[in-house]
């Protein structure tokens, strides 16, 4: 196994999205187990060290069944450069040699591609510079990074980001991506089981807002997680790195504009994670969430369970317990109670 290297930029979303897409690039050349994990400075990427490159191996990954719509109409006009790129064994022996030391990429770079918004929503304002004798105004100069770094984080967020829109208007766009720990996951567990469980669960942006879709996230992402035995949890994930954007204009107008972004903590569900009745636990949260989105006028209890998830202490947990109770008892939308056992293992953790 050899380690590689991914140097922060202090540009978070492109940073994770990249590391991911190196991890993702690893995984198709060398069809074995590749491990991302974060060391506050870098991420790093271990795999096995790669004796052949063949390009071949990461069609998977470039598929038309892929989120290019999510990633915006400049992005999806360079479908046919992203493949190419891949398609080249040069460009891909760049990488590898690139990633092998604690090199460090510039942002600004002198040349390379646009980093556009949807893969990082700072990068929307583009960087601003001081206007001579201040007799103008300047919006900001769009941001280049590197053709590979780009490339990299063009990989990752189409396989990796949890994509979601605000239904039915689709007016609002939710970017998310699980950080791995310092331990790290595997990069395949990430792509194929826990990514596809959270998108079955997690339809659109929550009606109770973006933090209550976050702890659905969390939720779906620790209940996931494959377990080395029923009663053994091992967290993979630190926390969730988020964007959301909303829209401005229609059609060939239409841009998307930053709103807030962020890191939601996944400490405390990481502890539910480790008791005897995790599962239990964790599913009962995934009924508040998906039954109080059925229907506008419920979303008292996600909004109270999201923030006794973000914030466990006895008030948020007695503030969410007397609204669990209050739907049980009057609300059309019934949820399950809790068991004793279940509420001594959540007590634990507060």
């Amino acid at each position: 196994m050899k380690d590689y290297y991914a140097v922060k930029t202090g540009w978070d979303m492109f940073d994770l999205s990249r590391a991911y897409g190196l991890g993702l690039l690893f995984l198709g050349l060398s069809g074995k187990e590749v491990y991302v994990s974060d060391k506050g400075y870098w991420y790093e990427v271990t795999s096995s060290e790669i004796h052949e490159i063949n390009p071949k191996k990461l069609t998977e990954f470039l598929g038309d069944d892929l989120p290019w719509n999510e990633l915006g109409r400049e992005v999806k006009g360079k479908i046919k450069s992203v493949r190419n790129f891949f398609g080249d064994k040069n460009n891909i022996n760049d990488i590898v040699n690139f990633f092998s030391e604690f090199n460090v990429s510039h942002i600004p770079a002198s040349k390379g591609e646009t980093l556009y918004g949807t893969m990082e929503g700072r990068a929307i304002k583009g960087i601003r510079e001081d206007v001579r004798l201040k007799t103008a105004y300047s919006e900001g100069n769009n941001i280049k990074v590197s053709k590979n770094d780009w490339f990299l984080s063009v990989l990752g967020h189409l396989n990796i980001t949890i994509w979601k829109y605000k239904i039915p208007r689709f007016d609002e766009l939710l970017a998310a991506m699980p950080v791995p720990s310092f331990t790290g996951t595997k990069i395949s567990d990430l792509y194929i089981h826990i990514r596809n469980n959270i998108n079955d669960a997690v339809r659109r942006i929550h009606q109770a807002g973006i933090v209550a879709t976050l702890a659905y996230i969390g939720v779906e992402v620790v209940r996931a997680t494959p377990r080395e035995s029923p009663l053994v949890y091992t967290p993979q994930f630190a926390s969730i790195l988020y964007n959301n954007l909303t829209s401005t204009g229609r059609g060939k107008t239409k841009r998307w504009k930053p709103t807030t972004g962020g890191i939601f903590p996944l400490e405390f569900l990481n502890k539910v994670g480790r008791s005897s009745e995790a599962q239990r636990i964790l599913n009962q949260w995934t009924e508040v969430f998906h039954k109080t989105n059925l229907r506008a006028g419920y979303e008292d209890l996600a909004i109270y369970l999201s923030e006794f998830i973000t914030y466990p202490s006895l008030e948020t947990l007695e503030r969410y317990l007397k609204t669990h109770l209050r739907f049980f008892m009057i609300k059309d939308i019934k949820v399950s109670l809790y068991e004793d056992e279940m509420m001594e293992e959540v007590m634990q953790h507060v």
